[in-house]
């Protein structure tokens, strides 16, 4: 149940009601933060991006706010801990567990994705940040495009169901990337094992796979290996993720026939675009 503020004056049926009646308002994300500084970093970057950001110290204010906008998603600052379990109250919500939530980090550590990943945080904007990066986020996460078009935005591919395949050890990864994928209605499975991944594109066809370049049980390379020499044409097409020594992985990801190759961390945004360029690719 969500953990409302007891001298809050709205009621939670009311909320529901106004939650549902109001649009969608594309430019006026919401900050939930209680440190001024970091706020108004955030405030004064999403103004530059065009949009009329509202910053909100408290749950509370958050809540209020509600009754009068709809926010695209919401931006925590989850250094607060009750910051990140009103989050993953939000997400529990039937009125509110589709608005995006993306976390302001102050690191990427295991500790902290898997802690976002139990929350239901869609995404996570590390400290500090670039305007590039935070426009990223910001568009690639919201509910209402932002000044672009159709494709640019995350439509669907209306002329054929696009399948994607996952292959990545990491939850949080995996999260993310189907959460990306699916907002644009796109079919994600996930899979956490290379051989797995393998068996599974042998017998049920898929468009892409997205794949980490250290998929246990032995690397991306070996999947490679097999779908170009041992699955019937046409193969899907591979995109490789890695982290370890990119520029030397990116290389020879391509030699061993991947279609592209995107460095971690990953902005899954980008991610998201550069497969949709994939699957676009005649």
């Amino acid at each position: 149940m969500l953990r409302v503020p007891t001298n809050l004056t709205v009621s939670v049926p009311l909320l529901m009601k106004a939650h549902r009646n109001l649009p969608v308002d594309g430019r006026a994300p919401f900050v939930l933060t209680a440190d001024v500084h970091l706020a108004k970093r955030l405030v004064d970057d999403l103004t530059c991006l065009g949009m009329r950001p509202v910053h909100l110290a408290d749950h509370e204010s958050v809540l209020t706010a509600w009754m009068e906008t709809r926010p695209p998603l919401l931006l925590v600052d989850i250094r607060t801990p009750s910051n990140l379990a009103f989050s993953a109250d939000l997400k529990l919500q039937p009125y509110l567990r589709d608005l995006p939530l993306v976390a302001v980090v102050p690191d990427a550590t295991s500790a902290t994705r898997n802690a976002l990943r139990d929350a239901g945080v869609d995404d996570w904007l590390l400290t500090p940040w670039t305007l590039s990066e935070l426009a990223a986020r910001v568009r690639g996460n919201s509910l209402q495009p932002i000044g672009r078009s159709g494709r640019e935005a995350g439509e669907s591919h209306p002329a054929a169901r696009v399948r994607i395949l996952v292959v990545d050890d990491d939850p949080f990864v995996q999260q993310i990337l189907e959460h990306q994928f699916r907002r644009r209605s796109w079919e994600v499975v996930r899979l956490e094992d290379a051989v797995e991944a393998f068996d599974r594109v042998r017998t049920d066809p898929f468009d892409i796979v997205v794949a980490d370049a250290l998929v246990p049980p032995s690397g991306v390379f070996e999947l490679l290996c097999n779908l170009r020499t041992l699955h019937p044409a046409p193969a899907p097409r591979v995109l490789v993720t890695g982290a370890q020594d990119p520029e030397a992985t990116c290389v020879r990801a391509l030699g061993w026939g991947a279609d592209d190759f995107v460095a971690k961390p990953l902005n899954p945004a980008v991610l998201a675009a550069r497969v949709g360029r994939l699957v676009d690719r005649p």
